[in-house]
């Protein structure tokens, strides 16, 4: 029975962990079109998404696709001028049947 817990519980976060990403890269590309509210736009587009963040940053910056650069350099936080945004935001999962067992 612990085994089929663990199951449906990790597959369901693991579904939950999918949705939320696609839910915060619409959030970023609706935060890039309008830079000046980015944070507000990312959050509008989360939650009209069904994804309520915990804590939610969105930091402009510069994005450069110079493959030359490794993709974990490509994007400089508040690099200017402005054309892309980094949204991060944490978001709790539920656990369904695990929380019965301790």
């Amino acid at each position: 029975v612990l085994g089929a817990v663990v199951a449906v519980d990790g597959g369901l976060l693991y579904l939950d962990r999918r949705t939320s990403q696609g839910a915060v890269d619409l959030a970023a590309l609706a935060a890039a079109s309008n830079i000046p509210i980015a944070e507000r736009a990312a959050r509008t587009t989360l939650e009209r998404n069904g994804v309520a963040p915990s804590v939610l940053v969105a930091t402009p910056g510069r994005y450069s696709a110079d493959p030359l650069l490794a993709p974990a350099n490509r994007f400089k936080e508040s690099a200017k001028p402005y054309n892309a945004v980094r949204v991060r935001t944490t978001h709790q999962g539920q656990l369904y049947f695990a929380g019965a067992f301790g």
